[in-house]
């Protein structure tokens, strides 16, 4: 069984070699877990709180699907008396596919974005546009999220 997110950080700090008395800060937010540890490494570097640090996230949907997660103790019967409460329950793919409806967003087009967007930063990569901005942990020297070989699928897009 994986370890769950605030051991599997701790972990991964000790195996890469930063020392334990270095500060770790876990967030769980399901989705977008990494985008909010990077958000608050950046707020900390921008408020002059840190000089460096990490952002890294370790939720997956894949092992934990969100339809098999036990759902918390909690007086649902008030809980269902709110329309936003209860909206909390929603997994982000129902909310993407909503948030579409609602702004009249175009699948297509927002999939032909997100692979312009990882040939813009692949290309910026090879480069070296952002070697200033990285300090190179181990064998980790570059963001490896960048997926230069991303191309648009139209048979798995849905409009």
């Amino acid at each position: 069984m994986p370890p769950a997110g605030f051991a599997a950080l701790r972990m991964a700090q000790m195996v890469a070699g930063i020392p334990e008395t270095t500060s770790l800060q876990t967030l769980n937010r399901q989705c977008s877990s990494g985008l909010q540890a990077v958000a608050s490494i950046a707020n900390a570097i921008a408020q002059d709180n840190i000089h460096i640090g990490t952002g890294a996230g370790v939720e997956s949907v894949s092992l934990y699907p969100m339809n098999q997660l036990k759902l918390p103790t909690v007086d649902w019967e008030r809980m269902q008396s709110s329309r936003a409460a209860m909206d909390c329950l929603l997994p982000m793919g129902l909310t993407s596919e909503t948030v579409c409806q609602e702004y009249g967003l175009d699948r297509v087009k927002l999939d032909e974005f997100a692979v312009q967007s990882h040939q813009k930063a692949a290309a910026a990569q090879a480069a070296g546009k952002f070697d200033s901005e990285i300090v190179p942990v181990g064998s980790v020297k570059q963001d490896d999220g960048i997926r230069a070989s991303t191309v648009q699928h139209s048979k798995f897009c849905r409009t």
